[in-house]
């Protein structure tokens, strides 16, 4: 038997066209004693896939919905992380940046200080004046 995309044959008495768009399921089975023969049966599985195909062009998207941003900090290539020290049994805040660099990925941590101290808007004035000229020189 030829291969045809999106059309099997699950048993010995028909074919089964089978579509699915956006998780959506189009399938008709063809009969080969209703349709007279198999040959006629895998005509009009192949006829009714192609009309099927062209009544669903352009539902074929991959993505449905945008993806989300997955940044932590509201900028892209900087992410805010909690570390934990077991020796120390204390929480650091820190910052990556992250970027490429002659086409590899590179990134850089800095601790900012212990969690329990820094509140958000000293954070980020922490961040930018100590780490300034440190992120100037990774760029």
């Amino acid at each position: 038997m030829i291969k045809h995309k999106d059309i099997t044959e699950p048993d010995p008495f028909g074919f089964q066209v089978r579509i699915v768009r956006r998780g959506k399921e189009n399938s008709r089975y063809f009969s080969h004693k209703l349709w007279g023969s198999k040959f006629k049966s895998i005509k009009a599985a192949i006829a009714w896939r192609d009309q099927m195909l062209i009544v669903l062009k352009g539902s074929k998207t991959r993505f449905l919905k945008p993806p989300k941003n997955k940044t932590t900090t509201g900028l892209t290539g900087v992410s805010r992380t909690i570390k934990f020290d077991r020796r120390k049994d204390k929480s650091y805040l820190c910052y990556t940046v992250f970027w490429v660099s002659n086409g590899k990925s590179k990134n850089k941590t800095f601790q900012v200080g212990n969690v329990e101290t820094i509140s958000a808007d000293d954070e980020l004035v922490s961040v930018a004046s100590s780490h300034l000229d440190k992120l100037r020189h990774l760029l």
